[in-house]
Order: C-alpha cells, then sequence, then structure tokens
C-alpha cells in the first residue's frame, strides 16, 4: 500500500515536472520569436555615418516649430496611397549650420513624406533639421539624423554638427 502511494506521489511529481518544461520551452520559444519578429515593425532607413549625411544634406537648421500638423499615417496598402501622405508645419528658424538662402528669424515651412521611420513633432520643440529646399520651404528627410534637441548645451549630435562644419 505504502509503496503504491509513493508511487503516484513520483508519478504526479513527474507530470509536475514535464508541465513545468513545457511551459518553460514554449515562453522560450515565444520570446525567440518575438525578438526575430521585431525588425519587421522597425525603421528601414539605410545608415549613414554623421560625415556623410553633412555633406549630402543641403540645409542643416537648427529651428522651433510654431505651428504643427501631425497627420496620422494609416497602414496603406500601396505605394501610392503612401506618397499622397506627409507631415507639415511651420518653425521659425534659430540657428543656420549650413545652407545659403535662408537665415536666423525666417518663418518656413516643413514637409516630411510619409515613411516608417516618421516621428511627430511638437510644438514650440526645438529641432535639428537635416533637409533640402521643396516648394515654398523644407523638407526633412525620415532618414536623415533630424532630431529634437531637448538641451541644446548637452546634445552630441548637435555638438559633432558644429564641429565638423568648423
Amino acid at each position: 500500500m505504502l509503496a503504491t502511494v509513493s508511487n503516484h506521489f513520483m508519478d504526479t511529481s513527474n507530470q509536475n515536472d514535464n508541465l513545468l518544461k513545457n511551459t518553460l520551452m514554449k515562453t522560450i520559444l515565444t520570446i525567440f520569436i518575438f525578438l526575430l519578429s521585431e525588425n519587421i515593425f522597425s525603421c528601414d532607413c539605410p545608415i549613414n555615418t554623421i560625415e556623410k549625411t553633412i555633406i549630402e544634406t543641403e540645409l542643416i537648421l537648427r529651428g522651433e516649430f510654431i505651428e504643427v500638423k501631425n497627420n496620422p499615417f494609416p497602414i496603406l496598402s500601396n505605394e501610392s496611397e503612401k506618397q499622397r501622405l506627409y507631415f507639415e508645419g511651420k518653425i521659425i528658424i534659430l540657428e543656420v549650420l549650413k545652407g545659403i538662402g535662408i537665415k536666423a528669424g525666417d518663418t518656413i515651412l516643413v514637409e516630411s513624406d510619409y515613411s516608417d521611420c516618421s516621428q511627430y513633432y511638437k510644438m514650440s520643440s526645438n529641432y535639428l533639421f537635416f533637409a533640402s529646399r521643396f516648394n515654398a520651404g523644407i523638407k526633412s528627410d525620415d532618414c536623415s539624423f533630424t532630431t529634437e534637441l531637448i538641451d541644446v548645451t548637452k546634445n552630441e549630435l548637435y555638438a559633432s554638427v558644429k564641429n565638423l562644419l568648423k
């Protein structure tokens, strides 16, 4: 009788161990699949060096948004639908780091094409723009180094750009 009870507990213990192992394996597999699939949703911009970007960029400006229109970017079925979507806003230029025919104090339109790298801009926020002339203003490429400057004095990208443009 004692051997039967002991065998029953051992069988239950083995079942619990197997259940725990199966659950652990499923969890590890789920995490592994998630990590592999993360790249599906990531930005597909080419990676350039800051030096190459500075050479290839027509305008590098520091500006503050005075008007922002963040259009929602829905998932679209084809490229022609994506080409009609863009962001637009107006900035006041605070500093021109590279470019001619544009000066601090100017107010200009900023546009950006749709991209899975698109960022949302904020009113009254200061940005470093890597851009080109476009229509009545500038066009900022989402794959450039365009970034928000929360504290200009501590921003390493801003300091690098200023140093490289000396």
